[in-house]
């Protein structure tokens, strides 16, 4: 057995597994309205609120056990097909009756599942480009510029002030595997400009990357 259902997803794994089939399929269509986006948070409160607009109770847990369905196939590197096999395995492991497979309309349940873990639905694309977002070994997470005056005094100090100069420090924070870091760079206002056109030339070329790929029929999506 590849993995198990841990004890505090019992409630929520029963609840998945009680749903009608009317709810089966809105669930399917729902996971699959939704647009693949690597920013899994997004996509699993699209799929929850589209699940509590046709009335289905817990929606935000029914979401959730769809990214871990699918985070768990590509854990264990299981085809759509052997993934019920071993939900299967876990879910009579548990030896909770309302999970136990002879205990639910298992071919419901396999019915749904399998196209919801498939490489074709929109959660476990989203769930894949998640993971290749996190493949990095520095993840931007904010920045600031902070601008002050410095004084500049001649020679003779008590003359008083003879200038200021503009100084900027760039403040950025990026999360690494053990936490979140951040660096200061020092820049002046020829720094600043350069680095506004060097961001505006990167955004000038994800518009033609995104043109170029549409035009062959693919799909790019923001990592974010």
């Amino acid at each position: 057995m590849a993995f198990r259902i841990p004890e505090e997803q019992h409630e929520d794994v029963a609840l998945l597994y009680s749903l009608s089939d009317h709810e089966w399929q809105t669930l399917l269509e729902a996971a699959n309205e939704v647009a693949t986006t690597p920013n899994l948070a997004n996509y699993v409160k699209g799929v929850s609120d589209r699940l509590r607009d046709a009335g289905i109770a817990e929606a935000g847990k029914i979401a959730d056990l769809l990214v871990t369905f699918s985070q768990l196939r590509i854990n264990y590197k299981l085809t759509p097909e052997l993934f019920i096999e071993e939900l299967r395995s876990a879910s009579e492991a548990t030896g909770v009756e309302s999970i136990m497979p002879s205990r639910v309309d298992w071919e419901t349940v396999c019915g749904f599942v399998t196209p919801l873990v498939s490489d074709e639905s929109r959660v476990f694309q989203s769930v894949k480009l998640a993971n290749i977002n996190l493949e990095r070994p520095n993840l931007f997470e904010s920045a600031r510029v902070l601008s002050d005056l410095r004084p500049a005094f001649g020679v003779d100090t008590d003359a008083g002030l003879s200038q200021f100069i503009n100084l900027h420090t760039l403040r950025i924070q990026y999360r690494k595997y053990q936490g979140v870091s951040e660096e200061f760079f020092s820049l002046d206002s020829g720094d600043l400009k350069a680095l506004k056109d060097e961001i505006e030339r990167a955004l000038q070329k994800e518009e033609k990357m995104k043109e170029f790929l549409e035009s062959k029929g693919f799909l790019s999506r923001d990592a974010s």
